[in-house]
């Protein structure tokens, strides 16, 4: 996962995974997705094997279709945050995520006007919620299924 800096926009600060938007020269969102995750935090796409694509997540404040990509590598990469895009990089293990203690539920001030009461994941003193979070327990779901 990736903190991403602050800045003037909806998702400033916020914890999310590597991504972003399909560009032209992008064959696929395959491709978008391995890319994305080369320029944000130095993942060679030629090492990671794609296992697929997950359930599509709307996100309302970005009016952006999300398309999860799922792939592992069995070398550990070498991590680099693209700085502009990343203050920091966030690592976990599938077991501390599946650990009943990070699994959390709060109430989050997102606007002076607008208060949430969302579950979220408590990794590394962090608030990891919203798509991000959804992205993360479907995830956690499809490996307890493939048990």
């Amino acid at each position: 996962m990736i903190k991403r800096p602050v800045y003037e926009g909806v998702h400033s600060g916020q914890i999310a995974l590597p991504g972003g938007k399909m560009e032209e020269e992008d064959p696929d969102l395959i491709h978008t997705a391995l890319r994305e995750a080369s320029e944000e935090v130095g993942v060679n796409p030629e090492k990671v094997e794609v296992i697929g694509t997950m359930t599509d997540l709307y996100i309302a404040p970005s009016n952006f279709l999300v398309t999860p990509v799922i792939g592992f590598s069995t070398l550990k990469p070498n991590f680099i945050p693209e700085e502009k895009e990343v203050e920091r990089i966030i690592q976990t293990t599938v077991r501390h995520l599946t650990s009943p203690v990070v699994k959390k539920q709060k109430t989050l001030e997102i606007s002076k006007s607008f208060r949430l009461d969302t579950p979220y994941f408590d990794i590394d003193q962090e608030v990891v919620w919203g798509a991000t979070a959804m992205i993360l327990g479907e995830l956690l779901q499809i490996l307890e299924k493939g048990k």
